[in-house]
């Protein structure tokens, strides 16, 4: 019965994928109301199944003798791994359409199953699981992807998230209650923390494309909350925003993806470590490859955000002077990241919120970094080509900090 279980979330995961456009994955959710809320179900009860180790087997909690599983809960969990990565898999595909929709709302159906996911607490699960088993390499994969659709979806509903219709007060209500599940599960703390043990655990290998997925999804909701943070959405309090930020910007956050920054930068251009331990860079940049991990732009992001946040250190010269090595090394191939022009634009960006705008009376180390985000735009800009979608809006923020109108 597993075994057909789990081959019919197969079939549904690769048939919901292959749906055209936002409006169908409407029609396929109000189809499937039912169908939903059993995935749902099925996802909260694997997410309960998975046993960290600490918890006793099913045998010992019924008196026995307290040895190592059999082969029977060993199946069992493994079971309930894949029932918890697929249900999450076929969510995150209707997601995945849904945002490329970009000029249609988030589907009212999909968004209620946003709001069910987080009512269910599932964070609040996985946050649990991943701070007992944090070595476990799968559950960092289905606890990335938890992380990684509802983020997506916040993404979208920022969208439409204004006004006083139903679906409007839906997002925004979403968006309220993604924040609070973050903020109170921990969960974004949890995993990074287990990320960066599992990077230097890797033993000088290339992690899997699975837990490396795991990684980035970290990664992207750090630089998505923090966008929302500096970009506050219509319907998001103060208070939302402040909790939004301390739920991605604490310590294990924050030495994840400043330190998986260091050492990739280190492995690339042979530059400072910020104090970073050698053998710990080495580590880190063996377990993160930049040549074979396409992805891996998004954790520059993600720390670029963290950068420009200043919830910690560095300072705002040692953000700057990292901010702009970075965009440096993207323009000059030194550092070979898929879609170089969103990270040299994320370098720009956290420029622009660490100068403010150009004051006569500025210090020495201030001119210079206006200096250098002149010369990283102008740079910059002669990269660009058409069709690269980079709004007059754009520029203007990044011209900023010159005085420019």
């Amino acid at each position: 019965a597993t075994r057909a279980l789990l081959t019919a979330l197969r079939d549904l995961s690769s048939a919901a994928s292959r749906l055209p456009d936002s409006a169908a994955v409407q029609r396929y959710l109000s189809r499937h109301t039912v169908l939903t809320a059993e995935l749902l179900r099925l996802l909260a009860a694997a997410l309960r199944r998975r046993r960290s180790p600490e918890q006793p087997s099913a045998a010992t909690a019924a008196g026995g003798s307290g040895e190592a599983p059999g082969q029977g809960d060993t199946d069992a969990e493994a079971a309930a791994a894949s029932l918890a990565y697929l249900v999450v898999s076929v969510l995150e595909a209707l997601v995945v359409i849904a945002l490329a929709d970009v000029s249609a709302p988030p589907p009212s159906a999909l968004v209620a199953v946003g709001r069910a996911l987080l009512a269910s607490q599932a964070l609040h699960a996985a946050a649990r699981l991943v701070a007992a088993a944090a070595e476990d390499e799968g559950l960092l994969t289905e606890v990335g992807a938890l992380l990684g659709w509802p983020s997506s979806l916040a993404q979208m509903s920022t969208r439409h998230n204004a006004g006083s219709s139903p679906d409007a007060a839906a997002c925004a209500s979403y968006l309220r209650e993604w924040a609070a599940a973050l903020a109170g599960s921990g969960v974004v703390e949890l995993t990074a923390a287990a990320c960066l043990r599992r990077a230097l655990a890797a033993g000088g290998q290339a992690l899997s494309e699975d837990s490396l997925d795991g990684h980035v999804d970290v990664a992207f909701t750090v630089e998505r909350v923090l966008y929302f943070c500096r970009n506050p959405p219509v319907g998001m309090s103060g208070e939302d925003v402040s909790a939004l930020r301390k739920a991605v910007t604490g310590p294990c956050g924050r030495q994840f993806l400043l330190a998986a920054a260091a050492a990739v930068l280190h492995a690339a251009d042979g530059g400072p470590l910020y104090g970073l331990p050698p053998d710990v860079a080495a580590a880190l940049a063996e377990a993160l490859p930049v040549r074979i991990v396409p992805k891996l732009y998004i954790v520059f992001k993600a720390a670029l955000a963290l950068l420009a946040a200043q919830t910690g250190p560095p300072g705002p010269r040692g953000a700057l002077a990292l901010a702009a090595r970075v965009g440096r090394d993207v323009l000059q191939h030194t550092l070979p990241l898929q879609r170089p022009l969103q990270c040299v634009l994320g370098a720009l960006d956290c420029s622009c919120a660490l100068l403010g705008t150009w004051r006569p009376d500025s210090l020495d180390w201030q001119r210079a970094a206006w200096h250098e985000h002149y010369q990283l735009l102008v740079a910059a800009a002669r990269e660009m080509e058409p069709e690269d979608e980079v709004d007059a809006c754009t520029l203007g923020m990044l011209l900023r900090p010159l005085g420019a109108d």
